[in-house]
Order: C-alpha cells, then sequence, then structure tokens
C-alpha cells in the first residue's frame, strides 16, 4: 500500500524541560460553606468515598465567616489529580489551588 505509506522523522523522543513542581504544594478545595452543617455534610460525603477533607473557617473581607472544605496538601500533581478525579466522578465540584511553599 504504497499510497498509504506514513513517513516517521528521525527526531528524537519529546523530552520535556518543565521541572517538577518540588517548590510548590496543591490543595483541592471542594466546597465553601456560610454554615459549619453544610461544610460538614461535605466533608461526611467526601470521607465516605476514601478521601481526607478537612474544615476550616476564615472571614472574607466583608467580614463574614465561611467554612471551608478542603483536602490536602499534596506534594505532587499525581495525588492531586486522583483526588480530583475521585471529587468530580461523584458530581462535585473541585477547585485546585497550587501554593508555593
Amino acid at each position: 500500500l504504497k499510497d498509504f505509506e506514513v513517513v516517521v522523522s528521525d527526531e528524537p523522543a519529546y523530552n520535556s524541560s518543565r521541572s517538577a513542581d518540588e517548590n510548590y504544594i496543591y490543595l483541592i478545595q471542594a466546597g465553601s460553606f456560610k454554615t459549619q452543617a453544610q461544610a460538614e455534610k461535605l466533608r461526611a460525603e467526601l470521607t465516605l468515598l476514601g478521601l481526607e477533607p478537612t474544615v476550616s473557617s476564615a472571614k472574607n473581607a466583608s467580614g463574614n465567616l465561611w467554612y471551608r472544605v478542603r483536602l490536602g496538601p499534596f506534594t505532587n500533581r499525581g495525588s492531586m489529580t486522583a483526588a480530583r478525579s475521585t471529587i468530580i466522578s461523584n458530581n462535585l465540584e473541585a477547585m485546585v489551588m497550587k501554593r508555593k511553599i
């Protein structure tokens, strides 16, 4: 099948010049709620999925208290991606945050 021949170049395999993100950690925020009860409900759901979420509270710029459900810190993208995939496959939201350490 000469007309269907594909010419493959002798270029070397692709090597990423991007270094590992050793100076970063990843966090996943699965939700932010006005009440602690809502946050604890989501924490329980995520725990049943085999994850280890935490609930923390923080005041926003307006002085309102919010309860955040987060997972991590993850020291590599692979473990963060696995947790994020579990969350998304269960129709939950997941916002990834990358922080310098």
